[in-house]
């Protein structure tokens, strides 16, 4: 086992860019779900229903927990995200709260899709 362990000191780290790609798609994530919490509870006030507190004030929390979640969750990643080319596999460790450890072998591998998204294209 600390063979291992020892040859995971020489893993190699994501590219840092994917971090802001994981900010920005984590943002817009809560800024999507803020709208759809802004627009019912107006939409509730609007058709009469007593709602409790200030118009918006779960849109706002939500907002400002989202924000430091979009922040957060990205730089976590991160930091527990490794692979290693391994010789005879490519070997994956990931997760903040969940830690998983992949082992991929070459032969396995059929064939390797790559795509890029607007945020990716613009990082």
């Amino acid at each position: 086992m600390r063979e291992a362990t020892e040859s995971w000191v020489a893993a190699r780290e994501l590219d840092r860019r994917v971090v802001t790609v994981w900010t920005v798609q984590e943002a817009i994530g809560y800024a999507v779900l803020v709208l759809a919490v802004l627009a019912a509870d107006l939409g509730a006030r609007v058709a009469g229903a007593g709602v409790p507190g200030p118009p918006g004030l779960a849109a706002g929390l939500l907002a400002v927990a989202g924000g430091l979640a979009a922040w957060w969750v990205p730089r976590a990643r991160y930091r527990h995200w490794r692979y290693q080319v391994a010789p005879d596999a490519l070997e994956l460790r990931h997760g903040v709260v969940r830690r998983v450890h992949s082992a991929i072998p070459y032969y396995r591998v059929q064939h390797i899709d790559v795509t890029q998204g607007p945020v990716e294209r613009a990082v």
